[in-house]
Parts: C-alpha cells; structure tokens; sequence
C-alpha cells in the first residue's frame, strides 16, 4: 500500500499552520532583489514558491519576499 504524504500550509505572516478548511489566500512568493520593480514583466523575475496566508495575515511584503495574490478564496 503507498505511503499518504502530509501537506501542511504554514502561514508566512503569522508562522502557524492553516488548518484544513480554515479562510485562507494564495499568493506566489517572489525574493526582493536590488533591481526588483513592481512593474517588472512576469517574465523578469520567477516566483520562488506559491503559499498560503491565513486571510487576516496576508501582506504584500514581507521582509526581502513580496507577495503577489492569486486566489483570495472568493
């Protein structure tokens, strides 16, 4: 029998994890880099990563990360 694997969403803004059927947002994560620009081209800069914020914690920065929303539940 295959062995399940265990997702779990840790929330970037509050650093606990999002429980199943709790609210939350997607958002994809991209790295701050000294040339990064909110107007840059999808195709100047790669996300890093695709993650879940509970939807009160969403930020659109946080530290050297900027947070673009993809899905706010709705």
């Amino acid at each position: 029998m295959p062995e399940r694997s265990i997702v779990v969403y840790q929330c970037p803004g509050c650093g606990n994890p999002i429980a199943p059927g709790e609210d939350y947002v997607s958002a994809r994560e991209y790295e701050v880099a000294a040339d990064f620009s909110l107007h840059m081209k999808r195709h100047d800069v790669a996300a890093r990563a695709e993650r879940r914020f509970h939807v009160e914690h969403f930020r659109g920065r946080i530290g050297h990360y900027f947070y673009e929303l993809v899905d706010d539940g709705s």
